[in-house]
């Protein structure tokens, strides 16, 4: 089981009920629109920390290339730079139950 995450949607309620379900989480986004700024970067800090709150690895997937795998401490384990094709090819661990952030 996977959760899919959207970065400016997570209602406390999903995270609390279906998080602990999940082994591990996908974020999919279209940060393409951003252009050359940093705003891409900060969303990646932002999956950064989520995966660190969560205790779950994060695949990100961009329509621009800066595309990533995360580990559970937040840590960037492998990653494509942005506007660059590519593949990454890089092991997942599951992780399951509550952590800081699915606790009331």
């Amino acid at each position: 089981f996977f959760f899919f995450f959207f970065f400016f949607f997570f209602p406390p309620r999903l995270l609390q009920k279906q998080l602990p379900l999940a082994e591990w989480i996908v974020s999919i986004s279209d940060d393409g629109w951003f252009g050359h700024s940093w705003a891409m970067y900060q969303q990646l800090q932002m999956a950064q920390a989520l995966s660190l709150l969560t205790g779950r690895y994060q695949v990100v997937s961009n329509n621009d290339g800066l595309s990533s795998i995360i580990n559970a401490d937040g840590d960037i384990v492998d990653s494509l730079p942005a506007f660059s094709p590519g593949v990454l090819d890089a092991e997942i661990y599951p992780s399951t139950g509550s952590s800081p952030c699915t606790l009331r």
